[in-house]
């Protein structure tokens, strides 16, 4: 793709489907994002041209080339808009993050089609390239006709508006210990996702007794972190759910397995049918994937 002026570039943070997470910066003002050997960000499942990225100054705009697997934009399918450096960009079970950013400093810099890459880009591809391998098309999944049931639970309770305690120093004392104790878990949430949901309640009954206790400005710190926190993993609850469906509908068993173990986490302690049917289809693909090792 084209050059950039040499000042700035397009920064690329994936997250493939194994965990890893790697950046890349293209020397360039466009770059394809796909499986084709001919792309500056290589994505293993993804098709040979996925994506086109393109930098307009500040601004970063997407183009979707290839509908599949079905490329998402914060958990919804689009076909063309402009991106925002928190957005998140999916094809199948890999995370995708772009914005512009200075050349300056960086090592990893992927120069525009037809350029040469660095010594450390070519390992960062490399270590990219195995994932397409990884990806296996069930014909038997689709062949179920797998049905997503319906209505999965809600990931939270109503928000939390009042505080048990009546007494002013009573409910500061209980804000700060519940504020300490939801810092705690909002902190452990990107390794136990079921902290950061019981954070939540635990943000808003603390911002509850704070507006008890006439701590205005605490409490409004407090509720603020409820809804950020409350918005953050709402989204990422419906990106998996998409993910899933996705999945499921093309037939790819082992990222079908990895979004359930993920909402298996999400739900852990709810009950009804999704729930049910996440852990029945885990035990399926499980024992499938097992004799096929």
């Amino acid at each position: 793709m084209g050059a950039s002026d040499g000042s700035k570039g397009l920064r690329f943070t994936v997250r493939h489907a194994d965990g890893r997470v790697e950046r890349l910066m293209v020397d360039a003002d466009s770059a394809l994002v796909g499986s084709g050997a001919h792309c500056e960000i290589r994505v293993g499942g993804a098709a040979p041209e996925q994506l086109v990225v393109t930098m307009s100054g500040e601004a970063v705009h997407v183009e979707v080339r290839a509908m599949e697997p079905m490329p998402l934009l914060d958990g919804q399918p689009f076909r063309q808009a402009n991106v925002r450096p928190e957005s998140l960009l999916a094809v199948g079970a890999v995370q995708i993050m772009v914005d512009v950013h200075d050349l300056d400093g960086e090592r990893n810099i992927v120069k525009a089609k037809g350029d040469a890459l660095s010594p450390l880009t070519w390992v960062a591809l490399v270590l990219a390239v195995p994932l397409g391998g990884y990806v296996l098309f069930g014909d038997d999944l689709r062949a179920r006709r797998e049905v997503v049931p319906e209505g999965a639970p809600e990931l939270f309770d109503a928000p939390v508006v009042s505080c048990r305690q009546s007494a002013a120093d009573e409910a500061l004392a209980a804000a700060f210990d519940g504020l300490s104790l939801a810092r705690g878990k909002r902190e452990r949430s990107p390794f136990a996702v079921q902290d950061g949901v019981a954070a939540v309640p635990l943000f808003e009954r603390a911002g509850a007794c704070f507006a008890q206790g006439g701590q205005a400005e605490l409490a409004a710190e407090a509720n603020g972190s409820a809804r950020e926190l409350r918005g953050r993993l709402g989204d990422d609850y419906r990106v998996h759910r998409v993910r899933l469906e996705h999945a499921v509908d093309v037939g790819d068993e082992k990222a079908a397995i990895r979004e359930i173990r993920v909402l298996r986490s999400f739900t852990e302690g709810k009950t009804g049918p999704y729930v049910e049917w996440l852990a029945n289809l885990e035990r399926k693909l499980t024992m499938k994937l097992g004799k096929k090792a």
